[in-house]
């Protein structure tokens, strides 16, 4: 006999969950044997104590998705229910694991806490699964079966971690061919689909207790604490490495380490600030997870209210009940109301920023940005970062606005059609697009020819009565607006605003000089700014961007398809 819910919990006036009680095995616990467990339903304010699972529906890493359609059998309240490979995979190590006098017998688990058949509980459930995990007693982060490369990385945190940095690096100067078998295992550790993942950012961000959620790996169990210091203290050390081995058979893994270890910083960061009560902008969380995937695109959005300020939580319901069909019309309606919302809420286009060239779902407004690419930089990187985040914006130096925004302290007049398909903003004309340069090829040719073309520009003249008529006089007497521009007036890091040193810097790479003699003799050897830093900035503005001229004599950089004529 299947299983069947005795209830829906699809009554918005109540917080209600189910949790699953183990039963003690009547058996040795194995994996041959069908593990049996109880539903219990309970409003989350009276709840007995429980763990919340955190794993990945499909397998668990790539290379197995015949692993994916596999399922297997469990028995709840007697019934038969089924559960993919890598759920079934927990529950047995988890039971393997548990002694039966831990007071601790009940866990939640999404795919069967929640009826996934009925979507209007599980649009509800969503809505305040953030609470679900907050109240759970710990949360358990499941990335899998073990292999020789996790029990290699696990075992070397648990010897490792509690030695002093100083300590610790001389262990590995001493060892640098275990230091490099070490670095591999944990790049496969982190190569795991749990670490992009987008509803692991909740379920992570959520978890209670100093040390932070339980990292299993088959039998390996491991606190967050612990993996997380590890790469905080070996980050110095691991980047001089990465520098002195560059090529090899193992490079490819130190790159892909900076990736993975950049995805470990922003689950970190984020369960920091979530610890003292602050939320994120929309737009923020949106371009900080791009690398994060979902199976459902409505995902995307849904699984970061939990993380977002309350006002979007609101104002943003999750809603599973339309039907998916071959069109993407639901999805569409989802990114409408997401990026309507953001835009009203912050009274801002920022999240109009994170639009792409490229676009998969099918019906989307041009103005509306397909947040179901991953690895998609789109224009978000001209994003300033620290506006996003409420508590950033006191950092700002006086004056910012005024100074480096075209826009000034001004409002933006918006607009939305009946439909929310058509969106309208009053603007001021900077002219017509009279110039392009780019892609470039080369950063020495590529700054020649912005030289060029600023120059061309400053001989421009704005007929009277322009708004900003004065405004250009000014960029191109303190030529500050020029070289922030180049680098969208951000730093190496992608925070606003770009360092003053960094004019010294550009001043000398636009006219071909020497940087030390642009700089003077009086900065020692440690106070230079190092020039890759300037140009990792300026690459990561104008790739797969062109510089551009209007005919008001405006310069600016823009999105790849920009061409002459454009308005």
């Amino acid at each position: 006999m299947d299983f069947q819910y005795d209830s829906a919990l699809d009554n918005k006036d109540e917080k209600k969950i189910r949790l699953l009680q183990i039963l003690p095995p009547k058996e040795a616990p194995s994996f041959s044997v069908t593990p049996e467990f109880v539903l219990t339903t309970h409003n989350i304010s009276e709840v007995p104590k429980y763990q919340a699972l955190s794993y990945t529906w499909g397998p668990p890493e790539d290379g197995i998705e015949a692993y994916k359609c596999e399922k297997k059998t469990i028995l709840i309240n007697g019934g038969l229910f089924l559960v993919l490979s890598n759920l079934m995979d927990a529950l047995c190590h988890i039971l393997q694991a548990w002694d039966s006098a831990d007071p601790v017998p009940h866990i939640w688990i999404n795919a069967i806490c929640i009826n996934q058949q009925n979507p209007i509980e599980r649009g509800l459930q969503v809505q305040f699964m953030s609470e679900i995990y907050q109240t759970a007693s710990q949360v358990l982060i499941w990335l899998g079966k073990s292999n020789m490369e996790s029990r290699t990385a696990f075992d070397f945190i648990r010897k490792q971690g509690d030695l002093s940095r100083i300590a610790y690096q001389q262990c590995m100067q001493n060892n640098s061919g275990l230091y490099a078998s070490v670095f591999h295992a944990l790049c496969q550790v982190l190569n795991r689909r749990w670490f992009t993942r987008i509803w692991t950012l909740q379920e992570f961000a959520f978890a209670s207790g100093f040390d932070g959620p339980l990292m299993i790996c088959g039998r390996d169990r491991l606190q967050w604490r612990l993996f997380y210091i590890l790469g905080y203290v070996d980050n110095e050390f691991r980047n001089r490495y990465l520098e002195e081995k560059h090529s090899g058979p193992l490079a490819g893994h130190f790159w892909k380490a900076q990736e993975y270890w950049s995805i470990v910083s922003t689950l970190h960061k984020m369960r920091q600030d979530i610890g003292i009560g602050s939320g994120y902008h929309l737009p923020y969380l949106l371009q900080a997870t791009r690398y994060f995937a979902s199976t459902d695109p409505r995902d995307r959005v849904y699984a970061l209210l939990g993380l977002a300020e309350g006002e979007y939580r609101r104002e943003l319901k999750v809603v599973y009940e339309d039907n998916v069909d071959d069109s993407d019309d639901v999805y569409v309606k989802v990114y409408i109301n997401a990026v309507k919302c953001s835009i009203e809420i912050d009274n801002s286009l920022n999240i109009v920023a994170l639009q792409t060239l490229q676009k998969k779902i099918k019906g989307l407004p041009s103005w509306v940005p397909d947040f179901s690419l991953t690895n998609i930089r789109g224009y978000s990187h001209l994003l300033p970062q620290d506006l996003e985040v409420p508590q950033m914006k006191s950092r700002l130096p006086k004056g910012f606005w005024a100074q480096y925004l075209a826009s000034g302290r001004s409002q933006p007049l918006i607009r939305f059609s009946a439909n929310n398909r058509h969106l309208s903003i009053k603007g001021v004309k900077f002219g017509r697009v009279c110039e392009v340069i780019g892609p470039f090829n080369s950063l020495e040719s590529y700054l020649q020819k912005v030289q060029q073309c600023t120059s061309r520009a400053a001989l421009r003249r704005l007929p009277r009565g322009h708004p900003h008529r004065g405004l250009h006089y000014l960029c191109y007497r303190s030529r500050a607006s020029i070289w922030r521009v180049l680098v969208a007036n951000k730093d190496e890091t992608g925070h606003v605003p770009a360092p003053n040193w960094y004019e010294d810097v550009i001043k000398a790479m636009l006219s071909g000089g020497h940087i030390t003699d642009a700089l003077g003799v009086n900065r020692t050897k440690t106070e230079l700014p190092h020039l890759a830093l300037v140009q990792k900035s300026l690459a990561a503005a104008i790739s797969d961007r062109k510089f551009f001229r209007t005919d008001f004599g405006f310069v600016g950089i823009g999105p790849d398809n920009i061409k002459n004529g454009d308005l």
